[in-house]
Protein backbone atom coordinates (compact mmCIF):
# COMPACT_ATOMS: atom_id res chain seq x y z
CA UNK A 1 0.00 0.00 0.00
CA UNK A 2 1.05 3.75 -0.89
CA UNK A 3 2.62 6.13 2.02
CA UNK A 4 -0.08 8.15 1.38
CA UNK A 5 -2.19 5.29 2.44
CA UNK A 6 -1.36 5.06 6.16
CA UNK A 7 -0.82 7.83 8.86
CA UNK A 8 -1.66 11.50 8.79
CA UNK A 9 -3.25 12.33 5.43
CA UNK A 10 -5.44 15.35 3.91
CA UNK A 11 -8.61 14.09 2.04
CA UNK A 12 -10.33 16.04 -0.59
CA UNK A 13 -13.90 15.99 -2.06
CA UNK A 14 -15.40 17.25 -4.55
CA UNK A 15 -18.53 17.29 -6.41
CA UNK A 16 -20.50 19.13 -9.14
CA UNK A 17 -22.87 21.38 -7.58
CA UNK A 18 -26.08 21.12 -8.86
CA UNK A 19 -25.74 17.80 -10.96
CA UNK A 20 -29.23 16.85 -10.56
CA UNK A 21 -30.81 19.98 -12.43
CA UNK A 22 -27.88 19.42 -14.86
CA UNK A 23 -28.72 16.04 -15.46
CA UNK A 24 -32.36 16.69 -15.95
CA UNK A 25 -31.65 19.80 -18.47
CA UNK A 26 -29.16 17.55 -20.42
CA UNK A 27 -29.98 14.11 -20.50
CA UNK A 28 -28.30 12.05 -22.12
CA UNK A 29 -25.72 14.85 -23.32
CA UNK A 30 -25.09 15.05 -19.89
CA UNK A 31 -21.80 12.21 -19.85
CA UNK A 32 -19.78 14.64 -21.38
CA UNK A 33 -19.63 17.15 -19.42
CA UNK A 34 -19.36 15.05 -16.41
CA UNK A 35 -16.45 12.96 -18.44
CA UNK A 36 -15.22 16.67 -18.80
CA UNK A 37 -15.12 17.17 -15.02
CA UNK A 38 -13.75 13.79 -13.81
CA UNK A 39 -10.37 14.37 -16.88
CA UNK A 40 -10.27 18.32 -15.60
CA UNK A 41 -9.75 17.29 -11.32
CA UNK A 42 -8.17 14.26 -11.97
CA UNK A 43 -5.59 16.07 -13.78
CA UNK A 44 -5.20 18.60 -11.29
CA UNK A 45 -4.96 16.63 -8.44
CA UNK A 46 -2.70 13.55 -9.71
CA UNK A 47 0.23 16.31 -10.48
CA UNK A 48 0.02 17.33 -6.92
CA UNK A 49 0.68 14.12 -5.88
CA UNK A 50 -3.53 13.19 -5.28
CA UNK A 51 -4.24 9.70 -5.31
CA UNK A 52 -7.81 8.82 -6.05
CA UNK A 53 -9.08 6.99 -3.43
CA UNK A 54 -12.63 6.75 -5.09
CA UNK A 55 -15.58 8.42 -7.95
CA UNK A 56 -19.00 7.94 -7.16
CA UNK A 57 -21.26 9.65 -9.93
CA UNK A 58 -20.38 13.58 -10.14
CA UNK A 59 -18.26 13.04 -6.67
CA UNK A 60 -14.48 12.96 -6.50
CA UNK A 61 -12.37 11.51 -3.45
CA UNK A 62 -8.60 11.94 -3.33
CA UNK A 63 -5.78 11.64 -0.64
CA UNK A 64 -2.76 13.70 -0.37
CA UNK A 65 0.49 13.11 1.51
CA UNK A 66 0.44 16.85 2.68
CA UNK A 67 -2.41 19.76 2.86
CA UNK A 68 -0.56 22.64 0.96
CA UNK A 69 -0.46 19.83 -2.17
CA UNK A 70 -4.01 18.92 -1.57
CA UNK A 71 -4.62 23.10 -1.77
CA UNK A 72 -2.77 23.79 -4.65
CA UNK A 73 -4.24 20.96 -6.58
CA UNK A 74 -8.01 22.29 -5.59
CA UNK A 75 -6.74 25.66 -6.76
CA UNK A 76 -5.38 24.23 -9.85
CA UNK A 77 -8.40 22.25 -10.50
CA UNK A 78 -10.97 25.07 -10.08
CA UNK A 79 -9.09 26.86 -12.59
CA UNK A 80 -8.95 24.24 -15.04
CA UNK A 81 -12.35 23.90 -14.45
CA UNK A 82 -13.15 27.86 -15.27
CA UNK A 83 -11.12 27.93 -18.32
CA UNK A 84 -13.11 25.03 -19.67
CA UNK A 85 -15.57 25.72 -22.96
CA UNK A 86 -18.61 24.08 -21.28
CA UNK A 87 -21.74 23.96 -23.63
CA UNK A 88 -23.24 27.08 -23.62
CA UNK A 89 -26.45 24.45 -21.23
CA UNK A 90 -24.16 23.23 -18.96
CA UNK A 91 -22.58 25.59 -16.75
CA UNK A 92 -20.67 23.05 -14.49
CA UNK A 93 -19.73 24.79 -10.92
CA UNK A 94 -17.20 22.38 -8.58
CA UNK A 95 -17.05 22.60 -4.66
CA UNK A 96 -14.64 21.01 -2.99
CA UNK A 97 -13.61 20.25 0.78
CA UNK A 98 -10.26 19.61 2.74
CA UNK A 99 -9.73 18.26 5.73
CA UNK A 100 -6.72 16.45 7.39
CA UNK A 101 -6.32 13.82 9.54
CA UNK A 102 -5.57 10.01 10.51
CA UNK A 103 -8.13 8.08 8.92
CA UNK A 104 -8.27 4.59 8.86
CA UNK A 105 -6.66 2.34 6.00
CA UNK A 106 -9.35 -0.27 4.63
CA UNK A 107 -9.36 -2.43 1.34
CA UNK A 108 -11.87 -0.05 -0.16
CA UNK A 109 -9.73 3.10 0.78
CA UNK A 110 -10.53 4.80 3.95
CA UNK A 111 -12.76 4.77 6.92
CA UNK A 112 -13.08 6.89 10.17
CA UNK A 113 -14.96 10.43 11.17
CA UNK A 114 -11.94 12.67 9.65
CA UNK A 115 -13.65 10.63 5.58
CA UNK A 116 -16.92 11.95 7.47
CA UNK A 117 -15.57 15.64 7.76
CA UNK A 118 -13.92 15.71 4.86
CA UNK A 119 -17.31 15.20 3.14
CA UNK A 120 -19.57 17.55 5.03
CA UNK A 121 -17.19 19.75 4.74
CA UNK A 122 -17.33 19.25 0.65
CA UNK A 123 -21.25 19.47 0.79
CA UNK A 124 -21.30 22.69 3.23
CA UNK A 125 -19.28 24.49 -0.22
CA UNK A 126 -20.64 26.03 -2.87
CA UNK A 127 -20.14 25.42 -6.46
CA UNK A 128 -16.52 27.21 -7.08
CA UNK A 129 -15.79 27.34 -3.14
CA UNK A 130 -12.48 25.50 -1.70
CA UNK A 131 -13.38 24.83 2.04
CA UNK A 132 -10.78 23.66 4.23
CA UNK A 133 -11.19 22.40 7.84
CA UNK A 134 -9.50 23.93 10.86
CA UNK A 135 -7.02 21.24 10.96
CA UNK A 136 -5.84 21.52 7.37
CA UNK A 137 -5.74 25.08 6.90
CA UNK A 138 -3.50 25.16 10.66
CA UNK A 139 -1.18 22.60 8.64
CA UNK A 140 -0.88 24.67 5.28
CA UNK A 141 1.05 27.47 7.45
CA UNK A 142 0.72 31.62 6.70
CA UNK A 143 2.85 30.92 3.49
CA UNK A 144 0.44 30.20 0.40
CA UNK A 145 0.84 30.62 -3.12
CA UNK A 146 1.00 33.60 -4.77
CA UNK A 147 -2.53 35.51 -5.12
CA UNK A 148 -4.11 32.99 -2.65
CA UNK A 149 -5.36 34.25 0.56
CA UNK A 150 -7.51 32.75 3.55
CA UNK A 151 -11.37 33.76 4.90
CA UNK A 152 -11.91 32.75 8.33
CA UNK A 153 -15.65 31.89 7.81
CA UNK A 154 -15.68 30.69 11.73
CA UNK A 155 -17.54 27.41 13.45
CA UNK A 156 -20.33 25.62 11.62
CA UNK A 157 -22.23 22.72 12.62
CA UNK A 158 -22.33 20.26 9.64
CA UNK A 159 -24.51 17.70 9.51
CA UNK A 160 -23.80 14.31 11.07
CA UNK A 161 -21.00 16.09 13.10
CA UNK A 162 -21.20 16.17 17.06
CA UNK A 163 -18.66 19.30 17.42
CA UNK A 164 -18.54 22.21 15.07
CA UNK A 165 -16.15 22.91 12.52
CA UNK A 166 -14.37 26.27 12.11
CA UNK A 167 -14.06 26.41 8.49
CA UNK A 168 -11.65 28.77 6.11
CA UNK A 169 -12.19 29.39 2.05
CA UNK A 170 -9.60 29.83 -0.21
CA UNK A 171 -9.31 32.98 -1.84
CA UNK A 172 -7.64 33.07 -4.85
CA UNK A 173 -7.14 35.69 -7.85
CA UNK A 174 -9.19 35.57 -10.88
CA UNK A 175 -11.98 33.06 -9.66
CA UNK A 176 -14.84 33.76 -7.97
CA UNK A 177 -14.41 34.44 -4.44
CA UNK A 178 -17.94 35.55 -2.86
CA UNK A 179 -20.38 32.97 -1.98
CA UNK A 180 -23.59 32.43 0.07
CA UNK A 181 -23.26 31.18 3.45
CA UNK A 182 -22.04 27.88 4.05
CA UNK A 183 -24.41 25.35 3.82
CA UNK A 184 -24.55 24.38 7.44
CA UNK A 185 -27.04 23.34 9.91
CA UNK A 186 -27.44 26.90 11.40
CA UNK A 187 -28.15 28.72 7.89
CA UNK A 188 -30.25 25.62 6.40
CA UNK A 189 -33.99 25.70 7.95
CA UNK A 190 -34.15 23.45 10.48
CA UNK A 191 -34.58 22.76 14.39
CA UNK A 192 -32.98 19.86 14.67
CA UNK A 193 -31.70 19.33 18.22
CA UNK A 194 -28.07 19.18 18.64
CA UNK A 195 -26.63 15.70 19.50
CA UNK A 196 -23.94 15.56 22.23
CA UNK A 197 -22.81 12.13 20.79
CA UNK A 198 -21.51 10.89 17.47
CA UNK A 199 -23.93 8.44 16.21
CA UNK A 200 -22.78 5.10 15.59
CA UNK A 201 -23.83 2.03 13.45
CA UNK A 202 -26.88 1.55 11.82
CA UNK A 203 -25.73 2.72 8.72
CA UNK A 204 -28.13 0.29 6.81
CA UNK A 205 -31.28 1.48 8.43
CA UNK A 206 -30.61 5.47 7.23
CA UNK A 207 -29.62 4.58 4.05
CA UNK A 208 -33.04 1.95 3.91
CA UNK A 209 -35.13 5.11 5.99
CA UNK A 210 -33.66 7.63 2.82
CA UNK A 211 -34.30 4.94 -0.18
CA UNK A 212 -38.05 4.75 1.39
CA UNK A 213 -38.39 8.73 1.33
CA UNK A 214 -37.35 8.57 -2.24
CA UNK A 215 -40.10 6.97 -3.18
CA UNK A 216 -42.78 7.43 -0.90
CA UNK A 217 -44.60 10.76 1.18
CA UNK A 218 -44.54 9.16 4.56
CA UNK A 219 -42.36 6.84 6.85
CA UNK A 220 -43.46 5.42 10.44
CA UNK A 221 -40.51 4.27 11.90
CA UNK A 222 -41.95 1.45 14.54
CA UNK A 223 -40.59 -0.83 17.11
CA UNK A 224 -40.07 -0.99 20.71
CA UNK A 225 -39.26 1.62 23.09
CA UNK A 226 -35.72 2.87 23.75
CA UNK A 227 -34.48 1.11 20.57
CA UNK A 228 -33.91 4.60 19.26
CA UNK A 229 -36.55 5.53 17.03
CA UNK A 230 -36.60 9.06 17.64
CA UNK A 231 -32.38 9.41 16.79
CA UNK A 232 -32.62 7.65 14.04
CA UNK A 233 -35.46 9.72 12.46
CA UNK A 234 -33.30 12.86 13.60
CA UNK A 235 -30.43 10.89 11.91
CA UNK A 236 -32.23 10.98 8.50
CA UNK A 237 -33.46 14.34 8.89
CA UNK A 238 -29.79 15.41 9.43
CA UNK A 239 -28.47 13.48 6.28
CA UNK A 240 -31.59 15.30 4.10
CA UNK A 241 -31.45 18.78 5.50
CA UNK A 242 -29.61 20.13 2.41
CA UNK A 243 -32.47 18.38 0.04
CA UNK A 244 -35.70 20.11 1.38
CA UNK A 245 -35.65 23.99 0.33
CA UNK A 246 -38.15 24.80 3.09
CA UNK A 247 -36.48 22.57 6.09
CA UNK A 248 -36.15 19.79 7.99
CA UNK A 249 -38.23 20.07 11.14
CA UNK A 250 -38.72 17.72 14.70
CA UNK A 251 -42.59 17.91 16.15
CA UNK A 252 -42.60 16.94 19.91
CA UNK A 253 -46.03 15.03 20.26
CA UNK A 254 -45.48 12.62 23.12
CA UNK A 255 -46.57 14.91 25.68
CA UNK A 256 -49.98 16.43 24.43
CA UNK A 257 -53.34 15.12 26.77
CA UNK A 258 -55.45 16.23 24.14
CA UNK A 259 -55.51 14.78 20.59
CA UNK A 260 -57.06 18.22 19.17
CA UNK A 261 -53.56 20.08 20.01
CA UNK A 262 -51.84 17.80 17.63
CA UNK A 263 -52.76 19.95 14.09
CA UNK A 264 -51.90 23.31 16.66
CA UNK A 265 -48.58 21.74 17.56
CA UNK A 266 -47.65 20.74 14.32
CA UNK A 267 -48.16 23.88 12.26
CA UNK A 268 -47.09 26.11 15.60
CA UNK A 269 -43.60 24.41 14.91
CA UNK A 270 -44.00 24.97 10.98
CA UNK A 271 -44.55 28.35 12.39
CA UNK A 272 -47.95 28.14 9.85
CA UNK A 273 -51.48 29.90 10.71
CA UNK A 274 -53.42 27.25 12.25
CA UNK A 275 -57.43 27.57 12.31
CA UNK A 276 -58.60 26.07 16.00
CA UNK A 277 -61.91 24.71 13.80
CA UNK A 278 -59.75 22.57 11.51
CA UNK A 279 -56.04 22.58 12.06
CA UNK A 280 -55.83 20.02 9.47
CA UNK A 281 -57.18 21.95 6.40
CA UNK A 282 -54.87 24.89 7.95
CA UNK A 283 -51.78 22.38 7.30
CA UNK A 284 -52.84 21.15 3.74
CA UNK A 285 -53.03 24.88 2.92
CA UNK A 286 -50.01 25.86 4.89
CA UNK A 287 -47.51 22.77 3.48
CA UNK A 288 -48.75 23.10 -0.73
CA UNK A 289 -46.34 25.29 -1.71
CA UNK A 290 -43.69 24.05 0.50
CA UNK A 291 -41.05 21.05 0.36
CA UNK A 292 -40.27 19.87 3.62
CA UNK A 293 -39.68 17.06 5.53
CA UNK A 294 -41.21 16.56 9.06
CA UNK A 295 -40.59 14.24 11.51
CA UNK A 296 -43.18 13.75 14.08
CA UNK A 297 -42.35 12.04 17.13
CA UNK A 298 -44.85 10.28 19.49
CA UNK A 299 -47.79 10.49 16.89
CA UNK A 300 -48.96 6.80 16.90
CA UNK A 301 -49.57 7.32 20.82
CA UNK A 302 -50.71 11.18 21.02
CA UNK A 303 -53.77 10.13 19.34
CA UNK A 304 -55.47 8.50 16.85
CA UNK A 305 -57.74 10.19 14.65
CA UNK A 306 -55.39 13.08 14.83
CA UNK A 307 -52.94 10.50 13.71
CA UNK A 308 -55.58 9.54 10.53
CA UNK A 309 -56.11 13.66 10.06
CA UNK A 310 -52.49 13.82 9.57
CA UNK A 311 -52.07 11.32 7.29
CA UNK A 312 -55.30 12.32 5.20
CA UNK A 313 -53.42 15.86 5.63
CA UNK A 314 -50.31 14.24 3.82
CA UNK A 315 -51.67 12.08 1.08
CA UNK A 316 -53.60 15.76 0.03
CA UNK A 317 -50.01 17.43 -0.31
CA UNK A 318 -48.25 17.44 -3.92
CA UNK A 319 -45.09 15.10 -3.45
CA UNK A 320 -42.13 14.44 -5.64
CA UNK A 321 -39.07 12.17 -5.29
CA UNK A 322 -35.94 13.81 -2.90
CA UNK A 323 -33.32 15.33 -5.76
CA UNK A 324 -29.87 13.58 -6.00
CA UNK A 325 -31.79 10.56 -4.50
CA UNK A 326 -32.37 7.43 -6.59
CA UNK A 327 -34.39 5.18 -5.19
CA UNK A 328 -33.53 1.49 -5.58
CA UNK A 329 -36.49 0.04 -6.17
CA UNK A 330 -39.72 0.88 -8.59
CA UNK A 331 -42.07 3.79 -7.35
CA UNK A 332 -45.40 3.51 -7.86
CA UNK A 333 -46.94 7.15 -6.39
CA UNK A 334 -47.07 6.29 -2.66
CA UNK A 335 -47.37 2.32 -2.25
CA UNK A 336 -44.62 0.28 -0.98
CA UNK A 337 -44.24 -3.75 -0.72
CA UNK A 338 -44.41 -4.36 2.78
CA UNK A 339 -40.64 -3.62 4.19
CA UNK A 340 -39.00 -6.46 6.47
CA UNK A 341 -37.79 -5.84 9.80
CA UNK A 342 -34.99 -3.38 10.84
CA UNK A 343 -31.76 -4.79 12.21
CA UNK A 344 -33.27 -3.52 15.74
CA UNK A 345 -36.56 -5.26 14.99
CA UNK A 346 -38.09 -2.12 14.27
CA UNK A 347 -40.05 -1.17 10.89
CA UNK A 348 -40.31 1.50 8.48
CA UNK A 349 -43.48 2.39 6.19
CA UNK A 350 -43.98 5.67 5.18
CA UNK A 351 -43.37 9.11 5.73
CA UNK A 352 -43.17 12.63 4.03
Amino acid sequence: MDARRSGTVTLVFTDIDGSTRLLDQLGDAYATPLYDHHRLVAAAMETQGGERVDAAGDGLFFSFPTAKGALVACIEAQRSISDHQWPQEADVKVRMGLHTGEPLSAATGYVGIDVHRAARICSAAHGGQILISGTAHSLIGPTLPDGVSMRDLGEHRLKDLVSPERLFQAVVVGLPAEFPPVRSLETLPNNLPRQLSSFVGRVQEVADAEDRLSRTSILTLTGPGGVGKTRLALEVGAHLVDSFDDGVWFVELGALSEGALVGATIASTLQLKASSAEPIRALVEGLAARRMLIILEQLRTSARSPRRGCHRAVAALPWSPIPGHQPRGTRDGRREPDAGPLDDGSRPEQRR
